[in-house]
C-alpha cells in the first residue's frame, strides 16, 4: 500500500502536471487550480509559488522567461523538465495502481489521468482492481474467522472496510471496462488545446 501524500507533495505534484499543458507563470498556475476547482490543492497562493521553487531547485521545472506587462510585477515562465516528466508519470502511476486507506491520493491521480492513454490506464486500474480483490479476500477472511470467536461489534470495522473495498473495486472495473471499450471518451491532445473543457 503507497504512502499517503503530503500537502507539500501534493501542490509539487498538480504544478507537474499542469505544466505539460505548456510553459506558464504561477500566478495562471494558481487561476487554473481555482478554476477547475482542484480542492485538494490547499494554502494558494503561497503554496504554489514555494512549490515551483523547490521543484525548480530539483531539476523539475526551469526558468524561461522573466516578462512584465505594463505596471504589473514581473512574472516568471517555468516549464517542465524531462526530469519533472518522468517524476510526474512516476508518481501518477503508482497512484492509479496503489489502494490506500486514504481516498486523496487516488481522487488527485483521476483529475490527471487524461494525461495518460487510456491503454495504459485502463491496465494500471485493472492492476489496481486485482490489488483490491486480494484485499477483499484478507478482509473477508478476518470476518470469517472473527464470527466464531468474537462479537459482531468487534468487527464492525472490518464490515465497513469490506463495503468501501468492494463499492471502490466495483467502480474502477466499471470504469476500466469503459476505457477499454472506448464507451468513454479520451482526447488528451483535446484538452491541450482548450483545457478549459476540464473545468467544472
Amino acid at each position: 500500500m503507497t504512502r499517503s501524500l503530503t500537502s507539500r507533495e501534493i501542490v509539487a505534484l498538480t504544478v507537474l502536471g499542469l505544466l505539460l499543458e505548456g510553459p506558464s507563470h504561477t500566478y495562471n498556475l494558481n487561476r487554473e487550480i481555482r478554476t477547475r476547482k482542484m480542492a485538494f490543492v490547499t494554502g494558494l497562493p503561497r503554496s504554489v509559488y514555494h512549490a515551483v521553487d523547490r521543484l525548480a531547485a530539483d531539476g523539475l521545472v526551469r526558468l524561461v522567461e522573466t516578462s512584465r506587462d505594463g505596471r504589473r510585477p514581473e512574472r516568471s515562465v517555468y516549464e517542465i523538465t524531462e526530469d519533472g516528466t518522468r517524476r510526474f508519470y512516476e508518481e501518477l502511476t503508482d497512484l492509479l495502481m496503489t489502494p490506500t486507506e486514504d481516498r486523496l491520493p487516488f481522487t488527485i491521480a483521476l483529475s490527471f489521468a487524461v494525461r495518460m492513454t487510456p491503454e495504459t490506464v485502463a491496465r494500471l486500474l485493472a492492476t489496481r482492481a486485482s490489488r483490491l480483490r486480494a484485499e477483499l479476500a484478507e478482509v473477508e477472511t478476518m470476518l470469517d474467522l472473527g464470527k466464531t470467536h468474537v462479537h459482531r461489534l468487534a468487527l464492525l470495522e472490518w464490515e465497513y472496510t469490506q463495503k468501501l473495498r468492494q463499492a471502490e473495486l466495483d467502480w474502477v472495473d466499471r470504469l476500466g471496462a469503459e476505457i477499454a471499450s472506448s464507451r468513454l471518451g479520451w482526447d488528451p491532445e483535446a484538452i491541450l488545446r482548450d483545457p478549459s473543457i476540464l473545468s467544472v
